[in-house]
């Protein structure tokens, strides 16, 4: 007999958002709370330290369900890149220096039939998901704005 959906364990996700830009995290905690609700799944969000007391982003994570994991990536060194480096390239740097991490901890979701939704500043973790057997998706997060059609 074919057990009933219901009786099986739910579909894990990971989401991975970049860590720096809250307009890119809020969107994917509110994607984790549709997928929770809606679809009777549990999720891991990933969450690289961008260096920072990231007490931003650590608020908007209280209060979320309980289906809803959060995984800290320890932080990492840019000590050795320039002052003036731009956030697109602090960040850049972080996520890549996050891998071995980030592979640690995909290590471990593999077991929870996982899948993972990453951002486009975190593309390159694709492939690592990939090297685990992980279906892997990308999120493009979007302001509303951007798809307006402007009357010039």
């Amino acid at each position: 007999m074919e057990a009933s959906p219901r009786s099986q364990p739910p579909h894990n996700i990971a989401l991975l958002p970049p860590p720096t830009f809250l307009g890119h995290v809020i969107p994917f905690i509110e994607l984790a709370k549709k997928l929770v609700f809606h679809h009777n799944c549990t999720i891991t969000l990933i969450i690289p330290d961008d260096g920072s007391f990231m007490k931003p982003q650590k608020s908007l994570l209280q209060g979320l369900p309980v289906a809803i994991n959060t995984v800290f990536l320890p932080p990492v060194s840019t000590d050795d890149l320039p002052e003036n480096a731009g956030a697109e390239l602090l960040l850049s740097v972080r996520l890549t220096r996050s891998f071995p991490a980030l592979r640690d901890t995909f290590t471990s979701l593999k077991e929870l039939g996982t899948s993972a939704a990453v951002d486009l500043f975190a593309i390159d973790a694709i492939d690592i998901a990939k090297q685990f057997g992980i279906p892997a998706y990308l999120f493009h997060v979007i302001a509303s704005y951007e798809l307006s059609l402007s009357v010039l």
